[in-house]
């Protein structure tokens, strides 16, 4: 599994935001609906405000989840950029405190929403059980550093805020 472990200062998530189910297996259908709620051009719009060089690109970020983190269970979803800058009033926001990351990168030339699905159990399922950390309060972040028109072939990376075992 490719990953690397990096720092980031204080930023924030600026965009869209709704309360949506976890979707372990397949389509997300609120998070699709959602997507398709979003004005005509609103991800160039919000490309502006990113000013974040580690995180240049859309980020389809998770926060607020319940505690039992189970199928079905709800989180906050935000369709967003990272920025330093002032917030807009009219988005949505989350400040995110300086933090430790594990980054997590995948490739795939057929599947890339599977691929990336894949990227997050792998994580959780294999990565923090053999690693000397834990995951730490604070937004997990996709983003999809590039992709085909169709999305069908792509690269991506999870980043989780990780904290060194005690």
């Amino acid at each position: 599994m490719d990953y690397r472990i990096t720092e980031l200062p204080a930023f924030h998530i600026i965009g869209k935001s709704t309360r949506i189910p976890l979707t372990f297996h397949g389509e997300n259908t609120a998070m699709t609906q959602f997507h398709q709620t979003l004005p005509t051009g609103f991800g160039e719009q919000l490309r502006r405000h990113a000013d974040l060089p580690e995180l240049p690109h859309i980020l389809f970020v998770s926060d607020g989840f319940e505690a039992d983190r189970t199928d079905g269970s709800l989180f906050d979803y935000y369709f967003a950029v990272a920025t330093t800058a002032p917030i807009p009033a009219d988005l949505d926001s989350l400040s995110v405190p300086a933090s430790t990351w594990a980054v997590f990168e995948t490739r795939s030339d057929t599947a890339l929403a599977p691929a990336l699905q894949q990227l997050w159990a792998d994580a959780f399922s294999e990565w923090f059980p053999s690693h000397p950390f834990h995951i730490a309060p604070g937004p997990e972040i996709l983003t999809v550093t590039e992709n085909t028109p169709d999305w069908s072939s792509g690269a991506g990376e999870l980043w989780i805020p990780v904290a060194r075992n005690q």
